[in-house]
């Protein structure tokens, strides 16, 4: 919204979102609050309601006429409200900005989304291609914002510097993931690998980002340990800039750790069942994170339901840290991985809003 109004500035908005939108000028039909539900038994409990919210902005849309409708992420609710649209005939070109990770799993989404999506703005570079190939809608890659996050030399350097980081020490990262259930199941196998590896190389430094929902449960069980907590996102992307490995619950941040050039090891602990369930009905990728997907090839080592092990991530994590040139061809293949990541070099926001205003003919 800040990029389109820095080139339109008489644009207007309306529609669902929250303070940030609201900030930049959002006329709210209701706050993004409103929809906001988190499990399935929250889903089921509010049906009623959200089938009433999904009425109230479509009749909002078809009255006010819009000249482009963008419906951003949240495909339960947005793909429900472009088809309502598109039977309604509305006239305006509806986009979907974020597609849905039809490369993984339910790939038919793709060419149903054709029918009710004019265009797609999609934040990963090989997502254009797989749309074209599964009959969906024409795309445009814009990019992901995580490419604006990444520290500055400068702040690597400062972040080293304080935390006594030198040439002859090592740094690892632990990221077991930002809700309950990842950190119940990751969390104490991550704290093992870290003190096994500290037995191995004394000069290692262990430090593990949190995030503030989970700050009571992650203290609680870093207690008596030699572990530095880092609790702002300035200071974990400087981390990730000085970071030797990192141990990762599988997500987005194997994205954030491959445009730093992290070398990482990732951990996605499913139940036995659950994890036949999604390799033989519903995956296609051949990976589970971002990285080996958009390089086609398996650069970052990962460990799947029941191979998730303390004695599995210490061994690949182990590679990392006693071989140097394991690392360093590593990093070589993430410089690729960042290239692909950055495309023309563009920032995503203004990618985004020079393809909203071509598409919206403005």
């Amino acid at each position: 919204m800040k990029a389109l109004l820095a080139k339109k500035p008489d644009m207007r908005f309306f529609g669902i979102g929250g303070n940030k939108m609201q900030r930049q000028g959002l006329d709210v039909v209701f706050p993004m609050s409103d929809i906001a539900v988190m499990g399935f038994g929250d889903v089921l409990g509010r049906l009623p309601h959200l089938f009433r919210k999904l009425d109230e902005i479509v009749a909002s849309i078809i009255d006010a006429k819009p000249d482009l409708v963008i419906c951003i992420d949240a495909p339960d609710f947005n793909h429900r409200l472009a088809k309502r649209l598109k039977k309604a005939g509305l006239k305006a070109r509806i986009i979907n900005y974020v597609v849905p990770s039809v490369w993984f799993w339910r790939a038919s989404r793709a060419r149903s989304m054709a029918d009710y999506f004019d265009h797609c703005l999609c934040l990963l570079p090989f997502e254009p291609a797989v749309m074209k190939k599964l009959g969906g809608p024409p795309c445009t890659f814009v990019g992901h914002n995580a490419v604006q996050s990444i520290a500055s030399k400068q702040a690597t350097e400062e972040f080293k510097k304080k935390h006594k980081l030198t040439d002859t020490t090592l740094a690892l990262t632990l990221l077991p993931g930002s809700r309950q259930g990842e950190i119940v199941r990751l969390f104490p196998m991550f704290m093992g690998v870290a003190e096994r590896l500290k037995k191995d190389f004394p000069q290692l430094h262990v430090f593990l980002p949190i995030v503030p929902h989970m700050r009571e449960l992650v203290e609680a069980g870093v207690a008596g340990h030699d572990i530095t907590l880092i609790t702002d996102d300035n200071e974990k992307h400087a981390l990730f800039g000085a970071s030797d490995l990192a141990l990762a619950a599988s997500g987005t941040v194997a994205l954030e750790l491959g445009l730093a050039r992290v070398p990482m090891v990732i951990a996605y602990p499913s139940s036995g069942i659950m994890h036949k369930i999604i390799l033989k009905f519903i995956a296609r990728a051949p990976s589970v994170n971002l990285v080996n997907i958009a390089l086609d090839e398996p650069i970052v080592p990962e460990m799947l339901s029941g191979n998730v092990t303390t004695d599995n991530l210490y061994r690949l994590s182990y590679n990392y840290l006693a071989d140097p040139k394991l690392a360093s061809r590593t990093r070589q293949k993430l410089d690729v991985f960042s290239d692909l990541m950055r495309g023309d070099g563009s920032a995503p926001d203004k990618k985004a809003a020079q393809a909203i205003i071509e598409l919206g003919g403005f």
